[in-house]
């Protein structure tokens, strides 16, 4: 996985620390597994509330948040993160398992759980031949 061929681009690409969390999950994800998982993502969607925790979640197709559930949607890849001086990265897991690739202790819960319904905001961006692109934001609803 080369991580020097990723660039940004798009609507909101000034200062988007968002972005580079993004990265810094890449790179992690790359230090833990050595699959190529996240060359069949085409989105990522950045999940964020009023805490220090971000949640970064990488699929293939769109997940149904802000356009139609791709019919061809799948989940790839969770990282979860807390903000500090940098993005500390605590958790990476493949979407569909239970199993850590890795892990932190000390961080039970992501930035998404039932304190921060109704609070969390969701990013979403497209993720192309290394080319990351801002496209929405919105409040993201835990009940759905």
């Amino acid at each position: 996985m080369v991580l020097s061929g990723c660039t940004s681009s798009g609507v909101n690409t000034a200062e988007d620390r968002y972005e580079g969390y993004i990265f810094n999950c890449i790179n992690e994800y790359g230090l833990h597994s050595r699959s190529n998982i996240i060359d069949k993502a085409n989105r990522v969607y950045v999940f964020y509330a009023g805490s220090n925790l971000v949640d970064v979640f990488f699929s293939r197709g769109d997940v149904g948040d802000f356009t139609a559930r791709s019919p061809d949607y799948e989940g790839l890849l969770y990282c979860g993160g807390v903000v500090n001086k940098d993005f500390d990265i605590y958790q990476i897991k493949y979407a569909k398992s239970s199993k850590d690739l890795f892990r932190r202790p000390g961080f039970e819960v992501g930035a998404v759980n039932a304190n921060t319904c109704g609070l969390a905001k969701v990013r979403w961006y497209t993720l192309n031949g290394g080319k990351l692109e801002y496209k929405d934001e919105k409040r993201f609803d835990c009940w759905k």
